[in-house]
């Protein structure tokens, strides 16, 4: 996916910090089935990421 970018910024909530996650420059030209596996990754990083926060910071080795 040459070209694309991602990006993140964080911000206070009033739950704690705000984080968002820009993958930008991807979509164009990716078949059905890639963009599907694209959104399913970050799915399954967001996921893995709230895991650890919400766990004090406990390594999740599917993350490396």
């Amino acid at each position: 996916w040459a070209g694309s970018t991602v990006s993140w910024s964080l911000s206070p909530s009033e739950h704690g910090t705000k984080v968002v996650f820009r993958h930008l420059n991807y979509g164009d030209g990716l078949s059905d089935y890639d963009f599907g596996s694209v959104a399913y990754t970050w799915a399954t990083i967001a996921e893995k990421l709230k895991s650890v926060a919400e766990s004090g910071g406990a390594p999740d080795p599917a993350l490396g």
